[in-house]
């Protein structure tokens, strides 16, 4: 033999087909213990997914809901600026005017505000109440969305 070289075994043409065959046959699927790897992967990646999904929700509910009473700010400023009051009744009630009278009546809304307080209860929030009054500068009113507090200050035109 020949340094370097490496010597093969020669196979007749039946031979190659009979090995070739039962290549094939050894390979054409999966076994049982491949298969349930798979889906043991499958799963566990589909729990973590779900589980960060669910936050996502509450995050979202929680930003819709903050939106909402951020929008309040608006009508709040055009109230104090026409010389009303924010609504201080407890609890806030969806539906009342945002900007009353000074009587303070709920239902009596100061001249062309008639904007009233938007119903967060749909996308998972509840009010809670309306404390002080404009002229002290710490008008605030709560609402909780997924157990979390958010407050919205009127001086500083913030909820949190």
């Amino acid at each position: 033999m020949k340094k370097g070289f490496t010597q093969h075994q020669v196979f007749t043409k039946q031979e190659l087909i009979k090995r070739k065959f039962s290549i094939r046959k050894l390979s054409a699927g999966f076994t049982l213990i491949e298969l349930l790897v798979v889906i043991a992967i499958i799963g566990i990646l589909s729990s973590v997914v779900l589980t960060s999904l669910s936050g996502a929700q509450d995050k979202a509910r929680k930003a819709a809901v903050i939106s909402s009473l951020q929008s309040i700010m608006h009508e709040l400023t055009m109230c104090d600026i026409d010389g009303g009051f924010g609504r201080t009744e407890n609890p806030i009630v969806a539906g009342d005017y945002i900007c009353v009278t000074p009587s303070g009546t709920v239902n009596t809304p100061m001249t062309n505000h008639t904007a009233t307080w938007p119903n967060i209860t749909g996308i998972g929030g509840t009010y809670g109440s309306a404390r002080n009054a404009f002229s002290t500068g710490t008008y605030s009113y709560i609402a909780t969305v997924n157990g979390a507090t958010i407050t919205c200050t009127y001086s500083t035109q913030v909820c949190s």
